[in-house]
């Protein structure tokens, strides 16, 4: 069942691990823990949050360099330990060709 302020746009997995890369937004870099994935998008708490619409990019260790760039799409009440729980999804571009449950499972502990 969603929740009423629940605004995601694709089924979502419940995610459990680490996902080992840097996320930052321009040159800071965020703290964050993922609890949930889709194809499109990844559920985190962050801190600092970023604001709704502000691009962010997450670096994977071990992926040759690989960046993926997000936008903010959802920042919810819910908070945990000094963080936001925030929804960004992939930009357009990238969309259509990367999945990316697939993709972060190559790189989770």
């Amino acid at each position: 069942m969603r929740r009423r302020n629940d605004r995601r746009s694709e089924h979502r997995l419940s995610f459990q691990g680490v996902i080992r890369g840097r996320l930052r937004r321009e040159t800071d870099e965020l703290r964050f823990e993922a609890f949930d994935i889709s194809r499109r998008g990844i559920g985190l708490y962050m801190s600092p949050c970023p604001e709704e619409g502000e691009e962010v990019s997450l670096d994977l260790k071990a992926s040759r360099g690989a960046t993926l760039r997000f936008r903010v799409k959802h920042i919810y009440d819910d908070a945990k330990e000094g963080m936001r729980r925030c929804g960004i999804e992939l930009e357009d571009k990238d969309s259509g060709s990367i999945d990316l449950v697939e993709l972060i499972s190559r790189y989770t502990e």
